[in-house]
């Protein structure tokens, strides 16, 4: 709320369900209007939810009542971010509470041609992109909570394998386990345990087949630490040692994952678009040094690698999905970093010894101050000989 306050002033409004016994005896207390009042918001206004049709048509008539050539500067910002012009603007999400949204509707078709109605999700999602000082600190917490556990899993998983009866449920469970353990709240998206060709499925959820020493184990999974996530991908062998097929695909998709960290910068033309290329070709290179595909076929890449190199990170996962993959990186961002090479068990236009792997290593990188890459998830064991040791250490 902008109207008759002076340069850059603003009164906030938060609203919330108000205390009630009856819920409390089921669910807990909550803060309420009196409790986020002292606890969240001190210097605003808070208001009971119910009131949020009322407080915002208040709002909205003070904001029409206004001409736009005398609107309060605070406002005039606002409309040139949008580039709504110089009308009064409202940020409304209409998907979020449709009965507040319903309240509104005749108010704002009444005054369509004074106020200009946007979704507030865009500019959210543009303030989202950069990560603060406190906000890297949560995500590598969340990264290094994951890494340690992914360490854990992968010690649990050779002997769970050589029992002969374990599912790759049990990995799921240790891993979510260890991750809160370490203080996270909860997984930040359902874990991807894939044993032998379950790991060409790219997100196979299902869990629920047996674990055998002579597969590889394809992992996905992360933590969320106070709402911020973590995304690591590693695959091992269940044995503790490569064989010589699956060393050979996993150094190809392990070479394209460190080359592709290498140009993540804020130079004013990397990009996750550029970067996505870049994998191509390396992809390509791989493919054809292992003897897969031939030369000139790098239409072919998307069928071993059918997914973008990665996506932005932080409160959700796939973090800020409106944002351009073709903006430049900046400082402040985090993304992965998650190349793959999956190839199918009934594709006769492949080597017979290729066909089951599947294999995704991915890290979380952020770019940093200095405008280079500083990958948050670097505990976790990548290299051939480093995951070999965390495999067999539960031996």
């Amino acid at each position: 709320d902008t109207s008759g306050v002076g340069e850059g002033d603003a009164t906030w409004h938060l609203f919330v369900e108000p205390t009630d016994p009856a819920q409390a005896l089921w669910d807990g207390p909550r803060a309420g209007v009196e409790g986020a009042r002292e606890h969240i918001l001190s210097d605003g206004e808070v208001h009971p939810i119910s009131s949020a049709p009322r407080v915002l048509r208040k709002m909205i008539d003070t904001a029409i009542t206004l001409a736009a050539p005398s609107a309060p500067p605070s406002l005039a910002r606002l409309t040139d971010m949008t580039g709504m012009g110089s009308s009064p603007s409202l940020l409304l999400d209409t998907d979020i509470n449709p009965t507040i949204s319903k309240s509104l509707s005749p108010l704002l078709e009444a005054n369509a041609r004074k106020l200009r109605v946007m979704r507030a999700s865009p500019l959210v999602q543009r303030l989202r992109l950069r990560k603060s000082p406190s906000e890297i600190a949560l995500m590598s917490h969340a990264a290094q909570a994951t890494a340690e556990a992914f360490i854990a899993t992968m010690g649990e998983s050779a002997a769970a394998a050589a029992r002969g009866d374990q599912l790759e449920a049990l990995l799921a469970a240790r891993f979510e386990f260890e991750t809160k353990r370490r203080g996270c709240s909860r997984l930040a998206y359902p874990c991807v345990v894939a044993s032998g060709k379950n790991a060409v499925t790219l997100h196979y959820m299902h869990n629920n087949a047996r674990l055998a020493p002579g597969d590889l184990l394809l992992m996905d999974a992360g933590g969320s630490y106070h709402g911020y996530s973590a995304d690591i991908t590693r695959t091992w062998p269940l044995s503790g040692r490569f064989t010589a097929a699956q060393r050979d695909v996993y150094e190809a998709v392990l070479g394209v994952n460190q080359e592709v960290i290498k140009f993540v910068k804020a130079d004013g033309t990397t990009s996750l678009q550029t970067l996505h290329q870049l994998s191509i070709q390396l992809t390509y290179e791989a493919l054809l040094s292992l003897g897969i595909i031939k030369s000139g076929e790098i239409q072919r890449v998307q069928r071993y690698y059918p997914h973008a190199i990665g996506h932005f990170l932080g409160l959700d996962v796939h973090d800020t999905p409106a944002a351009s993959q073709s903006q430049p990186l900046v400082p402040g961002m985090v993304l992965t970093v998650e190349p793959g090479l999956y190839f199918r068990t009934d594709d006769s236009t492949i080597p017979a010894w290729c066909r089951g792997i599947g294999i995704r290593i991915e890290d979380d990188v952020l770019v940093d101050a200095e405008g280079g890459a500083s990958v948050l998830t670097s505990a976790a064991p990548k290299s051939v000989s480093e995951v070999e040791d965390a495999v067999r250490a539960g031996l």
